[in-house]
């Protein structure tokens, strides 16, 4: 991923979500409870990644809530939740700021 956009905290964003998502492939593999919630955690972050280049307060709220449910069902989304919102955030701000 570094070799590709030429930033390291890129790579290490891209790296994180890496070792997350194989954390939670492992768990589904393993365990039939998480499911639900994952299923609305990964809603949540399709919608953020489409939705966050152009921000605006009902779609944050709306991804933030779905997140929120998901989080609910079950507390152990919260780490893959965290790392890939950082990262959405992250890529967004650089979208603005090419934007602008």
């Amino acid at each position: 991923m570094r070799q590709l956009t030429g930033r390291r905290s890129i790579a290490w964003a891209a790296a994180a979500f890496h070792l997350s998502g194989a954390f939670f492939l492992n768990l589904a593999i393993i365990s039939e409870d998480i499911m639900p919630s994952y299923t609305l955690m990964f809603a949540s972050m399709a919608l953020a990644t489409l939705w966050f280049v152009r921000p605006t307060a009902r779609r944050v709220v709306l991804v933030s809530a779905l997140f929120t449910i998901a989080w609910l069902f079950e507390r152990i989304v919260l780490f893959l939740g965290t790392t890939v919102g950082l990262a959405q955030v992250a890529v967004a701000v650089g979208a603005a700021e090419r934007q602008s």
